[in-house]
């Protein structure tokens, strides 16, 4: 009877340990690589769901891009050590380090109204001056902010690895 329990004993440590690894699966699969972190399928896929309320079209790409530029300028923004939350500080960066920057001249906003007056319908330029200086610095925010992206991407580690999972 001893020998029994025993072989029964050692069968079953051979299935644990040689035969039950071979059938782990994957948990979590990484879509990208920023430096140090690792941009998980799950968060991709939160990314997607959140961008598809607002935008219909949006590929996994772009979301991807759009993590990659996150955890950029979060990462960024630690450096400058600003209090959390994080979407706070990616806000908080932007405006320190790029929108504090940007001056609009007056005669730019003129310029401005004087080329888009079928759009301000006989409106003053003093009533509509702040809106146009707010759409202007937008403007210019965007542009220092893509600029400034590719700056950060270009000094990181960043590696892409949206291609599916072979089954067997």
């Amino acid at each position: 009877m001893k020998p029994l329990k025993n072989s029964i004993l050692a069968a079953l440590i051979v299935n644990i340990l040689f035969i039950a690894p071979l059938r782990a699966e994957i948990v979590e699969r990484i879509v990208a690589y920023v430096d140090d972190y690792a941009i998980t399928k799950s968060e991709l896929n939160k990314t997607l769901m959140d961008m598809r309320e607002s935008l219909d079209k949006i590929t996994e790409e772009e979301a991807v891009n759009a993590l990659i530029n996150r955890v950029l300028l979060l990462k960024e923004a630690k450096k400058m050590k600003l209090d959390p939350p994080e979407s706070n500080q990616i806000k908080e960066y932007i405006d320190i380090k790029i929108k504090s920057l940007i001056f609009i001249r007056e005669e730019d906003l003129q310029r401005y109204y004087d080329s888009n007056k079928g759009t301000f319908k006989n409106i003053p330029f003093a009533s509509v001056k702040d809106k146009i200086e707010q759409l202007l610095i937008e403007e210019e925010t965007n542009r220092r902010l893509q600029d400034h992206l590719q700056l950060l991407r270009n000094k990181a580690y960043i590696k892409i690895q949206l291609t599916p999972l072979k089954r067997q």
